[in-house]
Order: structure tokens, then C-alpha cells, then sequence
């Protein structure tokens, strides 16, 4: 109980010195904005189902629609989970 702080407040310090030297921590996005982009125009275009455009993005249903939105409208669903920090 008595490290708590300590450990706390050397993550902390450790956390900030990363970032000062322009390190991120966190998940990496699935996609780039430009395959956002893509695959919004393809949903727009309706020619592929969803299930086949997010095939060729190598992600899932569920990833397409958090990024792309309902249908390609460009408003994702939910905004994609940041990492702390």
C-alpha cells in the first residue's frame, strides 16, 4: 500500500517522458484513413455487399461499420475506442 504512489508517480513520469519524445501508446489503428475512404465509397456504391467490402479491408463486419458508418455515410455508428492516455 505504501508503493502505490511511488509506483504510480513513476508511471506517470514514464507515461509523459514518452510522449514528450513523441511515442503513443495504445492499440493501433485497423485502418488507415485512406481505406475509411475506400471503403465508403464502395458502400455508397452499392454494388458489394458490406460483407464482401469488408473482406477485401482484411477486417470485420462490425470494424467496417465502427469506422465507415451505417452505409457509407461517413458517421461512424460509435466513435473508435482511444487508448488512455
Amino acid at each position: 500500500r505504501i508503493l502505490n504512489p511511488m509506483i504510480r508517480e513513476r508511471t506517470t513520469a514514464g507515461l509523459v517522458e514518452a510522449r514528450r519524445q513523441g511515442r503513443k501508446g495504445g492499440r493501433p489503428s485497423v485502418m488507415r484513413p485512406s481505406d475509411v475512404t475506400a471503403a465508403r465509397a464502395m458502400m455508397k456504391e452499392g454494388t458489394l455487399p458490406v460483407r464482401d467490402i469488408a473482406k477485401r479491408m482484411g477486417v470485420s463486419v462490425a470494424t467496417l461499420y465502427r469506422y465507415a458508418g451505417k452505409r457509407g455515410s461517413g458517421v461512424p455508428a460509435k466513435e473508435p475506442v482511444a487508448a488512455h492516455g
